[in-house]
């Protein structure tokens, strides 16, 4: 196991090792065995601000580090020296703890954010221009792609129309995807771009002030799963709709999930959520987590969870979990693409209900009864589609399904302060 990142000064890790930086900021590099000894510690730097952003580890154990350096730098016994501005760079090292190679890009105020490896195992870097008075290539990004032993096969250095890249992926065909934003304002961009960095498509894809994507995980088949928030505005919006399927608000900040093709056509979009804000950090702002495909096919998270006003409890499906602190708190979910539904539903409702819908199942029409005023209920599908919003005024109402295919419904309404939920059947 490896860790990196950045530390200035003199550092005692354990057992006596002691990591001096160079100068105002060095890399440091930790390997651990499985049992979390410690087995090495090195720092690499010069003089001025090194960073670590990312990286990763090939299957001999050799570890590749992405980041930026200033001026000048130094990695094992090479030094680069070059003009009073930020480059990026590419580091191996072997797991002995010896730098093999070191490459430091061509271009000024870039740095690397992502590094991954692809099948054929060359190195894949992604970065950007982080400068804020620049006058060059502002608002770009770049690609590079390294064999294991340093030699560069393409570099494609200003890719302009970006202000952040969110995320990026190497799919099982060694295309390249990536997550980038352009402006608060305006749609973020998905991006495949084949193995020689030429884009192969581009579609908007999210972005603005009700919702967002940030991490993208691909399934065998490179269907395209991108994770992120809903409701992030002030106020939250209510309802988005997502190429024709209209998603409604559960909490203050939703989960949202949206599947696409291999070729960037949307499949379908899921929402989680409780009566708070799930997944996104203060204020609702971002997608405050992570999430990866197992090799089952189904889709992890790891993030946060936090309410207000008693709005501090989420349902998975039949296990509840409560917010016992004064914060937020950390949840780990599953999710099986197949049935987006299923594994995970994060939602909090009660599981005594006052509603009773009869019959059920049904051949599409059926009567609410336990609805005492006039209340709005929205029905859903199993990929969180809503098919019917209704305001419902009369004790025993009848709703109509019958434009709906045979499957599984549910009916969600709030009565009071209470949300409540119910299955219904189409037979």
């Amino acid at each position: 196991m490896y860790a990196i990142g950045n530390f200035t000064g003199t550092v005692l890790i354990e057992n006596n090792a002691i990591l001096v930086s160079n100068g105002q900021s060095d890399i440091f590099l930790l390997q651990f065995s499985l049992q979390g000894a410690l087995v090495m510690a090195k720092n690499f730097g010069g003089d001025s601000q090194d960073a670590a952003n990312a990286f990763c580890i090939d299957k001999e154990g050799a570890c590749y580090i992405t980041g930026s350096c200033i001026d000048h730098t130094t990695f094992g016994n090479m030094f680069f020296t070059f003009p009073q501005a930020s480059r990026s760079y590419v580091l191996k090292v072997n797991n002995a703890g010896n730098v093999e190679w070191a490459e430091i890009g061509d271009s000024t105020y870039y740095l690397g954010r992502f590094i991954k490896q692809d099948r054929n195992e060359n190195i894949v870097i992604c970065g950007e221009n982080y400068y804020v008075n620049c006058t060059d290539y502002c608002g770009s990004y770049f690609l590079s792609r390294y064999d294991k032993n340093g030699v560069l096969l393409f570099d494609a250095p200003h890719l302009l129309g970006t202000t952040y890249v969110y995320d990026f992926q190497i799919d099982y065909n060694n295309d390249i995807v990536l997550l980038r934003s352009y402006s608060s304002y305006s749609p973020n961009k998905l991006e495949k771009y084949d193995s020689l960095s030429n884009l192969k498509w581009s579609i908007n894809h999210g972005g603005g002030f009700c919702y967002g994507y940030k991490y993208i995980s691909f399934d065998k088949d490179n269907n395209i799963y991108s994770t992120g928030v809903y409701g992030k505005s002030d106020p939250p919006c209510v309802s988005i709709e997502i190429n024709g399927d209209t998603l409604y608000r559960h909490g203050i900040v939703d989960l949202l999930i949206s599947k696409m093709s291999s070729s960037g056509n949307y499949l379908w979009s899921v929402h989680k959520g409780g009566l708070g804000y799930i997944a996104s950090g203060v204020g609702g702002s971002f997608f405050n987590g992570k999430s990866q495909m197992d090799n089952e096919g189904n889709l992890c998270f790891f993030s946060d969870y936090m309410g207000d006003n008693n709005r501090d409890t989420v349902v998975f499906n039949l296990d509840t979990i409560i917010n016992d602190g004064i914060w937020s708190q950390s949840f780990i979910s599953k999710l099986h693409v197949a049935d987006p539904i299923v594994t995970s539903g994060l939602k909090d409702y009660n599981l005594i209900t006052p509603l009773k819908l009869y019959p059920n199942p049904c051949s599409g029409k059926f009567t609410v009864k336990g609805l005492t005023r006039p209340t709005r209920v929205y029905i859903y599908d199993l990929y969180g589609r809503c098919v019917l919003s209704q305001w419902v005024r009369e004790e025993n109402a009848i709703l109509d399904l019958s434009a709906q295919e045979k499957g599984i419904y549910f009916l969600e309404t709030t009565v009071g302060e209470s949300k409540y939920r119910s299955k219904i059947i189409i037979d």
